[in-house]
């Protein structure tokens, strides 16, 4: 691989004192995990990349890079023991009490109902029960509505501690791989992925093995964080998925997420493994289902190097800098 060393500003670097300290104080969860790095571009195994990051919004090392042929912008600091980081990391000790959140994220408000009702239209079975399945379904938020709407629905993901809540309302959710875990015969009418599609390592495999749960007249739902889902005039600008956009591109980067998607980039792992998209957008949230021919005719044009320079300038530019700046300072003294 040849790399070309450009981050988009001095935040994005090892060496930023605020970083260094950041990593001291990581530094010895990070030894519990096997680092691994691509040898070519993921998406379209070109070897020549723009590095635009070393590390992510805690300090955790994580090289971002940017390949120069397709614009795929993904992690290359990837952790390679990947089942060890959500049954263990992804728990109650880092984040806050399963059912707390559960009873958050599945009230009426909740943007669980109104994805729920973003896909309702595509609801194949009047008559009888529609079959759902989400892929790394945490709490089982997302399918609480179909549940609620007399759906049948499945659930699997890693942390045992977030399974319980959604079980003990009556979703069936179940802790394991889902390649794993269902009945190899079974097709389902809705697959979701909702902010886990970001987590995998090998997509083109997980896509085929999703495709073997798959009738012809499946929905696949996937949901991920939009790399040009950004506000470049006000920074209290409210994003569509409920999250302030405030143009900081590095608070975006999470050394969990191995891939940073714009809907074309998205758009391409999907086609070229035998799918075709119904709808997309920046969010990014995008409809795909079977296809007859494989259409790989989906390269980006876009100059996302160029998009994330701007976005940065115009944050370090930004009143919400100065205050993070401000925080910095704070935080080191107290050390």
């Amino acid at each position: 691989m040849k790399i070309s060393n450009q981050p988009l500003s001095y935040r994005y670097k090892k060496n930023f004192f605020i970083n260094r300290s950041r990593f001291k104080k990581i530094s010895d969860y990070i030894t519990k995990f096997e680092i691994d790095s691509h040898s070519s571009c993921p998406l379209c195994s070109y070897n020549k990349f723009t590095k635009i990051a070393e590390v992510d919004r805690v300090g955790f090392p994580c090289d971002t890079l940017i390949c120069n042929k397709c614009g795929l912008v993904f992690n290359n600091s990837f952790i390679r023991n990947i089942g060890s980081l959500y049954s263990k990391d992804f728990s109650y000790e880092r984040w806050e009490d399963p059912y707390e959140s559960f009873k958050k994220r599945t009230r009426g408000d909740a943007f669980s109902w109104r994805r729920y009702n973003f896909l309702k239209g595509y609801l194949k079975n009047k008559d009888t029960k529609n079959r759902i399945l989400e892929i790394g379904c945490g709490d089982g938020c997302n399918l609480y509505p179909f549940f609620k709407e007399g759906e049948s629905v499945v659930g699997c993901d890693f942390s045992e501690d977030f399974l319980l809540p959604g079980r003990e309302v009556g979703l069936d959710l179940r802790n394991g791989d889902f390649k794993e875990i269902l009945d190899q015969n079974s097709t389902f009418d809705i697959i979701m992925l909702v902010h886990s599609f970001e987590h995998f390592l090998d997509l083109n495999d997980q896509i085929r093995s999703i495709r073997e749960f798959c009738s012809d007249e499946t929905i696949i739902y996937v949901e991920v964080p939009g790399i040009r889902n950004w506000n470049r005039i006000k920074s209290d600008f409210l994003s569509q998925d409920g999250f302030v956009s405030s143009n900081n591109f590095l608070d975006y980067i999470q050394y969990q997420h191995n891939y940073n998607f714009e809907l074309t980039t998205l758009t391409q792992f999907w086609t070229t493994c035998g799918f075709e998209l119904l709808y997309g957008d920046e969010w990014v949230r995008a409809i795909f289902k079977p296809a007859k021919e494989i259409d790989s005719d989906w390269y980006s044009k876009f100059d996302i190097f160029k998009y994330l320079n701007d976005i940065e300038k115009d944050y370090l530019f930004s009143k919400d800098y100065l205050r993070e700046i401000k925080t910095n300072f704070r935080d080191l003294i107290r050390q």
